[in-house]
C-alpha cells in the first residue's frame, strides 16, 4: 500500500524501499558480432614478442591452429614488417582501409586503452576488439580508464558513429571447435582443444571459471564458449541477444558474479527470445551467500544485486537455475549432447 504525504510524494505503508537513480539509456555493441567471433576471415594480433613464453606468442600460436586463418593474420608492431613468418603493421591505422573481424590487444592496460581509443576515433579497422588485459574499469584502474572508454563508446553510438563491439577487459579468449579457434593464452599442453562441437554455447563471467569447466570435462560439445570478463562493453544480453537468432545454438549456459545497470533488463528480454525458440538457458549465480558476495566482488568489482529479485525475474523468463556447481557441470554435460531434454 502506498499514500501520498502533504508533499506529493508516494510513501509506502509496510515496506522499507530504497532510491536508485535512474540508469541511462544503454548503447548496446553494433548487432551483428557474434560471426567475426565463430568465423572471423581474418585477425589482428597486438603485443607479440618473439618469446614463446610470452602471453601474446601464445595467443599466436592457438591461431595457427585454425586452418581457415592461413594467411589471414597481421601483427601489429611499430618498426617490423614480419615477425614469425605473420606479417606485420605499425598500428591500427593501417587497419582503416584493410580491416579485420578480430583485434586482440595483448597489451599493457595504458597502451591497450589507447589503441581502442584510436580505433574508435578513427571510425573502422576491427569488427570486435579483445581486451586481454586487466587494470581497465576495475579496482587497479586508477587513471579512470574504463570510465573513459566506456564514454568514447557511448557518445560514439549516441551520435551513430561506427564503434567495435568491444570484449572484456580480462578477456581470457574464446573457443569455437567446429573452427579449431582458440584464442586464449592457456598453453596448448595445458588444455587443448579437442574439436568436439556441439549445440551448447557457454558463458562465463569469469575465464577460470571455463578453463575449469573445459578441464574436468575435456570432451564437452561446445558451440561456443567464451569468457566475458569484466563486461565493459559487450555483456551477457548481447551475447543471449545473438545467440537468440543463431540456429546453431540449441542450448545456453552461463556463469553470473553480477548484473551491472541495465544488464539485468537486457537478460530477461533477450532470455525471452531464446525461450520462445525452446532454447534452454541455465544460469549459475555466483554471490548467493555472504562469502560468495565477498568472492565475486574480490574477483571482477561484481556487485551482488538483489538476488531475490533477480531470480524472479529471470526465472519468468524461462531461466532454469543451478543451485550448485555440481548440478551446473551435470546440466552442461546434459546439454551439450541432448539439448531438447526438459
Amino acid at each position: 500500500p502506498v499514500v501520498l504525504d502533504t508533499s506529493g510524494r508516494p510513501r509506502p505503508l509496510d515496506a522499507v524501499g530504497r532510491w536508485v537513480a535512474p540508469v541511462p539509456a544503454r548503447f548496446a555493441p553494433p548487432a551483428g558480432f557474434l560471426p567475426a567471433l565463430t568465423n572471423p576471415r581474418r585477425v589482428a594480433l597486438a603485443g607479440v614478442s618473439a618469446h614463446p613464453d610470452t602471453v601474446g606468442h601464445t595467443i599466436l600460436e592457438k591461431l595457427w591452429r585454425c586452418p581457415s586463418l592461413a594467411g589471414n593474420l597481421v601483427i601489429i608492431k611499430p618498426g617490423a614488417t614480419e615477425l614469425l613468418g605473420v606479417p606485420c603493421v605499425p598500428d591500427v591505422a593501417a587497419l582503416r582501409d584493410a580491416p579485420v573481424d578480430l583485434l586482440l590487444l595483448s597489451l599493457p592496460a595504458p597502451i591497450a586503452a589507447k589503441v581502442l581509443s584510436d580505433l574508435i576515433a578513427q571510425g573502422g579497422g576491427a569488427q570486435v576488439v579483445g581486451l586481454v588485459a586487466g587494470g581497465i574499469g576495475d579496482g587497479a584502474d586508477t587513471a579512470g580508464l574504463g570510465d573513459r572508454l566506456a564514454a568514447e563508446l557511448r557518445a560514439a553510438r549516441a551520435a551513430g558513429r561506427w564503434t567495435p563491439t568491444v570484449l572484456g577487459p580480462n578477456f581470457l579468449g574464446h573457443w569455437v571447435p567446429a573452427q579449431n579457434l582458440d584464442t586464449s593464452f592457456i598453453a596448448e599442453g595445458k588444455l587443448p582443444l579437442h574439436a568436439h562441437s556441439g549445440p551448447l554455447a557457454l558463458l562465463a563471467q569469469s575465464g577460470a571459471f571455463i578453463v575449469c569447466r573445459r578441464s574436468r570435462n575435456p570432451r564437452l560439445r561446445l558451440g561456443l564458449g567464451v569468457s566475458l570478463g569484466n563486461q565493459l562493453d559487450a555483456a551477457l544480453p548481447d551475447f543471449l541477444e545473438a545467440l537468440a537468432g543463431d540456429e546453431s545454438c540449441r542450448a545456453v549456459a552461463a556463469y553470473m558474479e553480477g548484473f551491472a545497470p541495465g544488464h539485468l533488463a537486457a537478460t530477461v528480454s533477450a532470455a525471452l527470445k531464446l525461450r520462445a525458440r525452446g532454447v534452454p538457458l541455465v544460469l549459475l549465480r555466483a554471490g548467493r551467500t555472504a562469502a560468495g558476495q565477498a568472492a565475486a566482488a574480490s574477483h571482477t568489482g561484481a556487485m551482488a544485486g538483489d538476488l531475490v529479485l533477480e531470480r524472479e525475474l529471470l526465472g519468468r523468463a524461462g531461466v532454469k537455475f543451478a543451485d550448485s556447481l555440481a548440478a551446473f557441470d551435470a546440466a552442461i554435460a546434459w546439454l551439450s549432447v541432448f539439448p531438447e531434454m526438459k
